[in-house]
């Protein structure tokens, strides 16, 4: 393993360019992701069908708008670092120089859950979610409560200039059923947003902007703004926002769904709130076949709904409309029953 005289992982440019060159299908492939032929020429992750792997070497996290080639595949959604990623892909890859010399790559390692450090204040949250995506004050302050958002703080040193900086990021958490927390998404507040899992979630425990007690109605997101966007809404038109649970998928996979409609048996309307583009209506469809074969359907006493964002003023989720809305640019308020 190539080590430098401080003690700390390197490798050459040729090799790093190595890596960089590897396929995310075929590195997908060798470590045993479960796929799914999604076309002549892509496949699809089974725990995530928007995340498409290429037969060019590309993959498209098309629910988080993240891309690239194995690299970053291993970086974003095993939350490698850059060098162990390099690393991984040299001691799989018969063509990397030197690969017979570097031993195979560890085991990921099994950390258990932990939510991210929590920042001191939370004034880059407030700012980013009321100001820039246009939601709900009084909703947001009410979630942080409930411990359902927050905002966290890294610090890291600058390659370039040496000095400490510090990140921060939205959390958006999912809950059990003793509300304790099992699942996290993070969500940078820059123009440039990093967009992530927090390492050892269990996806099936979805974000959750809860209704009143005893709601019948669950709305489905692709994404935890979409679903406070969707509430924000409902206010702005002056209905009772409380009237359903709202909870995120994480993209386009039932598990959320499925967990949510078991420990909530009171539910019995669900409405998918998908994006308004291809994916979105596709995987719609897919989830209305997947609930139909879990006994979520009219002949057991449940009710499936679409309602899809209007797109006339542009853009394809319910954050793109409120914020069309609360600029003025739509002239009526819709997406209610």
């Amino acid at each position: 393993m190539p080590i430098s005289k401080s003690g700390k992982l390197y490798f050459s440019p040729a090799q790093i360019e190595t890596a960089r060159a590897c396929s995310a299908l075929e590195y997908a492939r060798s470590v045993g992701y479960e796929l799914v032929r999604h076309s002549a020429t892509a496949y699809h992750l089974k725990e995530h069908d928007s995340m498409v792997f290429k037969s060019d070497g590309q993959w498209f996290w098309n629910s988080r708008g993240l891309k690239g080639r194995a690299i970053e595949f291993i970086m974003c959604y095993e939350q490698r670092s850059f060098l162990v990623a390099v690393h991984m892909l040299l001691s799989r890859s018969a063509a990397a120089p030197n690969a017979s010399l570097l031993p195979p790559a560890p085991p990921p390692e099994e950390k258990p859950f932990e939510l991210p450090e929590k920042s001191p204040t939370f004034k880059r949250l407030f700012s980013y979610l009321c100001k820039t995506r246009m939601l709900d004050g009084e909703i947001v302050k009410e979630l942080v409560r409930q411990g359902r958002i927050y905002e966290s703080i890294r610090k890291y040193i600058c390659r370039n200039t040496g000095e400490v900086r510090t990140a921060h990021n939205v959390v958006f958490v999912g809950l059990d059923e003793e509300g304790q927390p099992r699942s996290a998404f993070q969500r940078g507040t820059t123009a440039i947003a990093f967009k992530g899992d927090v390492y050892g979630s269990q996806k099936q425990y979805a974000f959750r902007c809860p209704g009143r007690e005893g709601a019948t109605t669950v709305a489905v997101f692709e994404a935890s703004i979409d679903a406070i966007s969707h509430a924000t809404l409902a206010k702005l038109r002056g209905e009772d926002w409380l009237d359903r649970d709202r909870i995120d998928l994480g993209g386009l996979s039932a598990l959320a769904l499925l967990h949510y409609l078991e420990t909530h048996t009171k539910v019995n309307h669900i409405e998918l709130c998908l994006d308004n583009d291809k994916w979105g209506i596709i995987g719609a469809d897919r989830l209305i076949a997947e609930l139909q074969q879990h006994g979520y359907d009219a002949e057991h006493g449940y009710t499936v709904q679409i309602s899809l964002p209007p797109t006339e003023y542009g853009g394809k989720d319910w954050n793109n409309y409120l914020v069309a809305v609360r600029r003025g640019r739509g002239n009526k308020i819709t997406g209610g029953n």
